[in-house]
């Protein structure tokens, strides 16, 4: 299924890979790619994660690895209409219930996941892997153990972000938020958490420091200290922008900043971020894991 999807193969290949996993071909799809990093475990467990999390979305499934990096591989969920009626669009909302479940189990190990938008019929997949494949890339620049990005709910600042390097992210956010963090580290402050506040109340100071329990003209204190040792001026809107998108780049795995700021920053993030998140499973005979209808 993954190769036939790649261009390895033409329609009516993928329409019958599609019915030997118990999905009509001429029904709707909804395509989900997800990557599952972090964890020395065999790649076969990113699999049996994905597929627990869609047995309780009630509709036949197939599951299987896209061609390209085996040892974090980027797995392809293909999601059909059920013959009860239950759609395929309808059932993707349920995942983010199942993967509520699940992220407890994860330990160290963080799960991105990309949906597409519903399309109609074997010829529109590929075009939905590559939509699925694009909330996949904004899943993963995404704070938190457990991310779940749909297509069509992406904020535009995350399809911008996800298409810049990471190195490129890295050193974007190290510039404008490393003096603010190891100042934290070094006086117990909360400068970073202040600046997180100061820019979801839209510069507004009295309805910032009132969700911070301060006084104004302690809030105006830790500004001035942000803009010192930023070299930002938060009453510009450039500079504003650019500490908006640094804070939204997530961290390395496991700081111990990336946690506390990934909590905060994903508050006003897209709708389709998501916090910590049946039958029997059968493999056809071209390696994928179907789902039972």
């Amino acid at each position: 299924m993954g190769r036939a999807l790649a261009g390895d193969g033409d329609e009516a290949d993928l329409r019958a890979r599609l019915r030997a996993c118990g999905l009509m071909p001429d029904r709707s799809f909804v395509a989900m790619t997800a990557t599952l990093t972090g964890l020395r475990t065999p790649p076969a467990l990113a699999l049996a994660v994905l597929r627990e999390a869609i047995r309780t979305m009630g509709v036949p499934a197939a599951v299987t690895a896209l061609p390209g990096n085996t040892q974090d591989p980027t797995l392809l969920a293909v999601v059909g209409d059920a013959a009860s009626g239950q759609t395929a669009g309808a059932a993707s909302s349920g995942f983010r219930a199942a993967l509520d479940i699940l992220a407890a189990g994860l330990g160290p190990g963080r799960l991105s996941v990309g949906i597409s938008t519903p399309g109609r019929a074997a010829a529109a997949l590929p075009g939905l892997v590559q939509e699925a494949t694009h909330a996949l890339r904004a899943a993963a620049a995404c704070p938190g153990p457990v991310a779940l990005v749909c297509s069509g709910e992406m904020a535009s600042h995350l399809i911008l972000l996800a298409g810049v390097p990471a190195d490129t992210q890295r050193a974007f956010r190290s510039r404008l938020l490393d003096p603010l963090t190891g100042y934290d580290r070094r006086h117990g402050t909360e400068l970073v958490h202040t600046l997180n506040a100061f820019l979801s109340a839209n510069g507004a100071w009295r309805r910032c420091a009132e969700s911070l329990h301060v006084h104004v003209n302690t809030l105006r204190y830790r500004i001035g200290q942000i803009e010192r040792l930023t070299g930002c001026d938060l009453g510009r809107f450039e500079d504003r922008v650019d500490l908006f998108l640094a804070l939204r780049l997530r961290e390395p795995a496991g700081s111990g900043a990336a946690d506390r700021l990934g909590a905060e920053a994903v508050s006003d993030g897209p709708r389709g971020v998501v916090g910590r998140s049946g039958g029997g499973a059968a493999t056809d005979r071209h390696g994928s894991w179907a789902a039972p209808p």
